[in-house]
């Protein structure tokens, strides 16, 4: 007779584990929608990344893909350098002859790119003035560690 009747507490109870439950399904379906990050392809953040690292090293990074989505992307020193010790003074794209060849990439300081895929490397010498680091971009890696020679970067 005492254990077939259950009370308001009971089904409240049941109500809250039912919605505890319900957002925690919720949480794991969005941690898997969310897991494909509009962020990953931006080029300024993939960059930063890659001269954050290589800065106030000596030599160059590995050759690291650069996927352009959009028609053109855009990218200044000042959006890859920012929050390292570098100054942007110290700091110039490099170009490749095949990526050169994009109007507005004529004075070292910003970097324009078009739809496509791209390689960059990060080359750095510290003893060099005024450049001391670089960005190298290129239609593949052998371009783009060709164009990586700080000594000859100067805008």
């Amino acid at each position: 007779m005492f254990g077939k009747k259950r009370g308001q507490a009971f089904d409240t109870m049941m109500l809250v584990v039912s919605v505890v439950v319900a957002l925690a399904i919720l949480g794991v379906l969005m941690g898997i929608i969310t897991d494909i990050n509009p962020n990953v392809d931006d080029p300024k953040k993939i960059i930063h990344g890659q001269v954050a690292q290589q800065a106030n090293l000596f030599g160059s990074s590995t050759a690291q893909k650069l996927s352009i989505k959009q028609d053109v992307a855009f990218v200044s020193a000042l959006d890859v350098i920012g929050s390292t010790t570098l100054r942007e003074d110290e700091f110039a794209f490099r170009l490749s002859d095949s990526a050169a060849e994009i109007p507005g990439n004529e004075d070292g300081a910003r970097l324009v790119l078009k739809k496509g895929e791209y390689q960059f490397v990060v080359c750095g010498d510290t003893e060099n003035m005024p450049i001391k680091y670089g960005v190298a971009v290129g239609r593949n890696a052998v371009e783009a560690n060709e164009a990586c020679v700080v000594r000859e970067c100067s805008r």
